[in-house]
């Protein structure tokens, strides 16, 4: 076969290389991760996102949806954006901004939590 150290296995005629378990469960694991860290943080900015609009929309009945939904979807990504390769001070600024929604939106979510629980009793 190969003699640079990697191992094959034949299967119905053909050879695959042999891919190590460690490996694979690494990178599954990080799948799984990622993929349950976007489902509960898009969820929480989701909910916080939709109670805010519901709040906002009293005082001012004429918010345009698409400006809005893409402002909480830039805020809430910001954290994110923040590590990937901009130039120093944009980089601050995502944080900051990501750092600062992360704050209120915590506290955003005991707020609407309770509000839910009052409102149901």
């Amino acid at each position: 076969m190969a003699s640079n150290g990697n191992t094959y296995v034949q299967n119905d005629g053909l050879f695959y290389k042999n891919i190590h378990k460690e490996k694979v469960v690494r990178i599954l694991y990080i799948i799984i991760s990622l993929i349950i860290f976007i489902a509960v943080y898009g969820g929480g900015n989701y909910y916080i996102g939709g109670r805010l609009y519901q709040f906002l929309s009293y005082p001012f009945p004429h918010i345009n949806l698409k400006a809005y939904i893409g402002i909480i979807v830039f805020i809430a990504s910001s954290i994110i954006l923040g590590i990937l390769p901009f130039p120093v001070e944009a980089k601050r600024i995502l944080q900051f901004i990501g750092a600062f929604w992360l704050g209120i939106s915590l506290y955003l979510a005991l707020l609407f939590l309770a509000a839910d629980i009052i409102i149901l009793l």
